[in-house]
């Protein structure tokens, strides 16, 4: 490559800027260890880590990985250089005897000053001295209030889709390559959603239990998640329309962070906050673990003492994200939306505040996709769920009072007229699934999946039809839950 090119390539700007970083990070860390705070050295030695931090500014958050095989800047391996073999062999040595697999720092300017920098040196240092390292640091971390770095946990191996009716979905290899692109989508979305699933029933076991939890795992899964939407929100988001009777509040959780995203990309929310949507999503309903299930699966109607209990829930949710083993920046980002999400876009609902007080942008985005998957859920206490475009319906006649009238009709549009699950009755008969709707059309004539019936609720998919182009074009009588029918959406659409 001509130097020319190198000097404007992204992956070599980032190898020069984390070589810079890595220098001032252990010649700071050098310093601190002979000299005090007051030093030119330590002074200089701080001064040049918080420049070479900035230059990750306009990325807004740096990561810093440590693994058996090298170090990576951003995901960018170091390349072992003759001039930087030695310091990128310390580093990994450094983080090896601590067993820290990484830092990951928020780069906010008016956060990193010359005293965060030395105490984050000199705590990085004392943590070798510790018998845990890595829970010691993350306390030290969180009690000197340094909330723009955390640790980062090392990755997991995937784990299985574990959720009933996502291990049923398949697809048939072929030759073609956009057939094993479509498979290799898949794979990683069902591992995307079980990762969140198990992630959220982790934490909620936890706190149910009184132990220590924390959302470095969920903020994984969630980054994962907002990669996958960027590129493609198709596979995700038909996964959204899963549904487990007997674990209501995991999947619908679940369901509430990716539509919750999806909304947040479609009007342009930067990564970063859409990242916190998904764990607002998926951390709504948290304070649910405190409410008896006698209360929570109770069939009938609820008395005014239940359902007094039950509106608790929001204000429980942000009792258990602060016990949450997370930095203080981190829990204040994600707090009031679940603690808003049942409060209604006229400042009526729960819970009630003074002033009629409205709530904020990503309050009103859980809102609507909290309702909206509840909606489409069959409960206990209501057996009989919407259809998905009977649900944006009902929710658009309460568009100005319950709901931001412009995010849900931007949620109505980006979801079409018949969203991605809803079973079709065509003209002929049959049944068909909505698989996905052209971004070139209204919404109305989408692309479905043909089920056959093969008795006793059994259904197998037949042919797929783009409505949009079809002719002559089958004409829709009539729509239907799919649960109606015994039929999970995922499986066949997918």
């Amino acid at each position: 490559m001509p130097s020319s090119q190198a000097r404007h390539d992204p992956a070599d700007q980032v190898q020069r800027s984390g070589e810079r970083l890595l220098a001032a990070l252990f010649r700071l860390l050098q310093a601190v260890r002979i000299h005090q705070r007051n030093n030119a050295i330590v002074t200089e030695g701080a001064a040049a880590c918080i420049q070479a931090l900035n230059d990750f500014a306009d990325d807004g958050r740096l990561t810093l990985h440590s693994t058996g095989h090298g170090f990576y800047i951003q995901s960018e391996k170091l390349r072992f250089r003759k001039e930087t073999a030695n310091l990128i062999e310390h580093a990994l040595a450094f983080f090896e005897r601590r067993q820290l697999p990484g830092l990951v720092f928020t780069i906010e300017t008016a956060h990193i000053t010359e005293t965060a920098v030395l105490d984050l040196a000199r705590l990085l240092n004392q943590s070798g001295r510790e018998k845990e390292p890595e829970m010691w640091l993350e306390q030290q971390l969180d009690r000197h209030r340094l909330d723009w770095v955390e640790v980062l946990s090392a990755p997991e191996e995937d784990e299985p889709a574990l959720l009933e009716g996502v291990e049923s979905l398949t697809v048939t290899t072929g030759a073609d390559a956009a057939t094993v692109a479509l498979q290799t989508r898949v794979a990683g979305a069902k591992q995307s959603y079980a990762s969140a699933y198990t992630a959220l029933q982790e934490v909620a076991d936890k706190v149910g239990s009184g132990k220590p939890a924390g959302l470095r795992k969920a903020t994984r899964v969630v980054q994962k998640m907002v990669d996958m939407l960027i590129d493609d929100r198709f596979v995700l988001r038909a996964l959204s329309t899963i549904r487990m009777h007997d674990d209501y509040t995991y999947t619908h959780s679940v369901n509430v962070g990716i539509l919750a995203m999806c909304l947040g990309l479609e009007i342009g929310i930067p990564r970063r906050v859409v990242e916190d949507i998904g764990i607002c999503g998926l951390f709504h309903d948290l304070g649910k673990v405190d409410i008896p299930l006698s209360i929570l699966n109770k069939p009938g109607q609820l008395d005014d003492s239940e359902r007094a209990t039950i509106q608790q829930h929001t204000i429980r949710s942000v009792q258990q994200i602060l016990q949450l083993r997370a930095s203080r920046q981190v829990k204040m980002r994600v707090l009031v939306p679940p603690f808003e999400h049942h409060l209604k876009y006229d400042g009526s609902g729960y819970p009630q505040l003074p002033g009629n007080r409205r709530p904020g942008l990503i309050s009103r985005i859980l809102t609507i996709a909290d309702v909206y998957d509840a909606l489409t859920a069959p409960r206990i206490y209501r057996p009989t769920a919407f259809s998905p475009d009977v649900a944006l319906s009902w929710m658009m006649e309460r568009a100005g009072t319950d709901f931001d009238p412009i995010l849900l009709k931007v949620f109505c549009n980006m979801l079409g007229t018949y969203p991605v699950g809803t079973l079709l009755e065509l003209e002929s008969g049959e049944l068909a699934l909505v698989k996905s709707n052209p971004p070139t059309q209204d919404g109305s004539r989408p692309v479905v999946v043909v089920l056959s019936t093969q008795g006793e609720g059994h259904y197998t998919a037949q042919e797929e039809i783009d409505l949009s182009t079809a002719e002559p074009c089958p004409r829709v009588v009539k729509t239907h839950h799919p649960s109606h029918f015994g039929i999970q959406p995922a499986q066949y659409i997918l």
